[in-house]
Parts: structure tokens; sequence; C-alpha cells
């Protein structure tokens, strides 16, 4: 039903279960795209309720209803349609011997790239377990690092 809205451009009522409202909430949504961050399926929409566009996990929708026409301008969801580089490297406390194993075990003999939209900085970040601040964390348990945090900081979720 996602995909026939997002065809026919119209709204959704879901009921949506989130850390914030875990028995769940209903949400006008006008979806847009799906996407997947490598563990689960996320579906990118405007949140009539906050008034922003998000992402909603779907496993946690419950229940949905197809609703009327939106007349939302999915253009000005800033985050989907601007792409970022996320500069990676070893954490700097790991030897020279360990940051090259790390990156040889992603396929690469020295700091790399991933290019992908910002909305989804943070999920690519959590699905390749890359700290975003290495003086945050052990080397040991986040073998890699963001290079560039503050040339994208902007992307990340915000903090709890």
């Amino acid at each position: 039903m996602l995909f026939k809205a997002i065809r026919m451009k119209k709204e959704v009522l879901i009921d949506y279960r989130s850390r914030s409202e875990p028995k769940g909430k209903s949400r006008l949504v006008t979806p847009f795209a799906i996407a997947n961050d490598g563990l689960r399926w996320h579906c990118r929409a405007y949140c009539h309720i906050r008034k922003r566009f998000s992402d909603f996990n779907l496993g946690r929708i419950m229940k949905l209803e197809l609703k009327g026409k939106s007349n939302i301008n999915f253009q000005q969801d800033n985050n989907w349609f601007t792409f970022a580089e996320i500069k990676i490297g070893p954490h700097p406390e790991l030897t020279q011997e360990e940051q090259t194993l790390v990156l040889n075990d992603f396929g690469h003999d020295k700091p790399f790239r991933i290019r992908t939209r910002a909305a989804l900085v943070d999920y690519t970040l959590q699905y390749y377990r890359i700290a975003k601040y290495p003086a945050e964390v052990s080397g040991k348990t986040f073998p890699l690092v963001v290079l560039n945090s503050d040339d994208i900081k902007e992307y990340y979720f915000p903090e709890v």
C-alpha cells in the first residue's frame, strides 16, 4: 500500500511505534521513497504532525490507511536530495598493523569514502559500525572512524 501511496502521491494514516511512543501513535504522513539502510527498510515521508521530513522504519508501522491526495513538494526534503561524502579511516589509537588490517577488511589500503544521501548518513555509520568521534570511543570497539565529522555533522541524528 505504501508503493501505491507513493505512486499516487497520497497521504497515509499510520499507527507507528517509536522509542518516544513504544505503544504507537497515529500519524498522517505523505510517503515518497523507500530505502534500505543495510539492516532495515524505511519509508521517507513528510510527517504532517511534526511538519518535517522523516524516516519511518517499516517494521514499526502497525496499520496504514490510504487517505487523500497530497500537495507536499518532496523537492523540499534537502536531506534526501543532498548527497554527503563520509571520509572513513582507521581509529588513530590502533597500531599501524591494526590500521592496515582494518582497512584491508574493507578492501582498502588507505582511508576511503562512502557517498550516501544526507538522510542516510547515520544509518550508514551504524551499519558499518563507524564512530563519529574517535576521542569518545575505543579503537577496539570502533576500529573505523569518520575523518570529516565537522563537514557532515549537520546530517547526524540529534542526540537524545
